[in-house]
């Protein structure tokens, strides 16, 4: 496709990952956003990708991002929200900073992206968004209520937005991911990594190979009757 994809947390596990396929999600440009992210641009298997520095709790420096795709004719067909915050403590024990950083980094970031890329999908005639959940968000997790609370809010943020932006060709959908052989995982021990992978029905973790066709059908514009779903890529782990 001759458009444009905003990907965010490309320098994360998962988004490391997806960034070496990016040819495989089928558009010509790519805007990578993060605050580490080495402001450079490059070809990759003839993608022209972009990587950009940018606060995305900054209300000022998201809407700058999108006047400057405007101003370049590049207005984006797609939005994939990686980028996420987590720590750990028990909810008697967890400090409000913690819980306010989670969350906004979670549930403001994804508001501030889509208040301002929405309004150039429309003027586009349509477009996709999709957000990154976890398994977390239904099942809850010991240690984490702010990151499960944030999740579960960042679906419900799915849905409502699915619902007002249905009637301009948009499409929101979240993904909500179980165990994946990136990022956070690489810190868990190993005992601890063989017990959960036991738990996983297809008895591995997943991988960039198992995200990418599910990515592909919900960003394709033929796919156009999905939105406002909440599709889980776990590899069968009961909710």
């Amino acid at each position: 496709m001759d458009k444009t994809l905003v990907i965010t947390g490309s320098t994360g596990g998962v988004g490391r990952a997806l960034v070496s396929r990016v040819k495989d999600l089928g558009f010509a440009k790519v805007k990578l956003l993060s605050r580490s992210e080495e402001v450079r641009k490059w070809s990759q298997n003839g993608v022209d990708l972009e990587s950009l520095n940018i606060d995305l709790l900054s209300h000022d420096e998201v809407s700058n991002f999108a006047e400057g795709l405007k101003k370049a004719d590049e207005n984006p067909w797609a939005l994939l929200h990686l980028a996420g915050v987590t720590s750990n403590g028990m909810s008697w024990k967890l400090d409000e900073k913690s819980f306010d950083d989670v969350v906004q980094g979670n549930l403001k970031t994804s508001f501030l992206l889509s208040k301002h890329l929405i309004p150039l999908m429309r003027e586009s005639g349509g477009g996709r968004i999709i957000f990154f959940s976890s398994i977390v968000a239904s099942t809850g997790v010991v240690g984490a209520p702010h990151y499960c609370a944030s999740k579960a809010a960042l679906e419900g943020l799915t849905r409502a937005l699915a619902l007002e932006t249905s009637r301009f060709g948009i499409l929101v959908n979240a993904i909500a991911l179980g165990y994946f052989n990136y990022g956070m995982i690489e810190d868990v021990p190993v005992d601890i990594q063989d017990k959960l992978r036991a738990t996983i029905p297809l008895q591995r973790f997943g991988s960039v190979e198992d995200l990418l066709p599910v990515l592909r059908m919900l960003l394709d514009p033929k796919s156009g009757y999905v939105t406002g779903q909440v599709i889980h890529c776990n590899g069968g782990l009961r909710l």
